[in-house]
């Protein structure tokens, strides 16, 4: 039963395509033909290209090593607050038994 809807709307659509097709056609054919212009191309340059992507990599190591930098620099500190305060009750607990 599916599929015998699906054919007559696959064969129904088609005719409904064809119909249009066929009304446009002698519309196009009255609608004047533009001349082609011919399109100036630049030329591109790759070097200058391959340049600015450079810089952007360099850019981006820049900014991925400063923020590296700054994390560990973070953990350096974090770490040493830490022991601190993990050493001073450490020795407390020690002493006590």
């Amino acid at each position: 039963m599916f599929v015998i809807a699906a054919k007559i709307i696959l064969i129904s659509s088609i005719i409904g395509m064809g119909a249009i097709a066929v009304r446009k056609i002698p519309v196009l054919k009255t609608l004047p033909v533009p001349e082609k212009e011919q399109v100036k191309r630049k030329k591109i340059s790759w070097s200058l290209i391959f340049k600015e992507i450079k810089k952007k990599i360099k850019n981006c190591w820049f900014f991925l090593r400063k923020k590296i930098f700054l994390n560990l620099k973070n953990l350096k500190r974090h770490s040493k607050e830490k022991e601190t305060k993990l050493s001073d009750d450490y020795w407390e607990k020690i002493r006590k038994r």
